[in-house]
């Protein structure tokens, strides 16, 4: 919301610097402040899907939690994983497995829900 808020601002503030005939310096500096590089609407969709990704992962069960989150979210690999936690490397990709088809699955249902919603709401 910040950035739109301010591309928004920047925007009018060239549009008056325009039409006032304003010198090449003031543009310079508005242009130092405008965000090309955002897209929102990008940013907010990232968002929503690590919201969806946390969720998911919090109805995994505790051990395939530990390994998921160490293994994507700590870096670890699956044989660190493995003498970190004393856990055999075969257990160790047999919960990584598990629980990514466990997720999947939570996230497609996630999905199939948020799009019946939205099927119900009519412009």
């Amino acid at each position: 919301m910040f950035a739109i808020t301010r591309n928004i601002a920047v925007d009018m503030l060239r549009r008056k610097s325009k039409s006032a005939a304003t010198s090449s310096v003031e543009n310079e500096t508005l242009a130092a402040f405008a965000d090309e590089h955002t897209n929102t609407e990008e940013e907010i969709e990232r968002k929503w899907e690590g919201v969806r990704i946390k969720e998911a992962l919090s109805q995994l069960n505790g051990d395939q939690q530990q390994v998921i989150e160490s293994i994507y979210y700590a870096g670890l690999t699956q044989q660190e994983v493995s003498s970190r936690f004393g856990i055999p490397l075969g257990t160790v990709k047999s919960r990584v497995r598990l629980a990514m088809r466990q997720l999947q699955k939570l996230l497609a249902d996630a999905e199939m829900h948020s799009d019946a919603g939205r099927e119900g709401i009519h412009p």
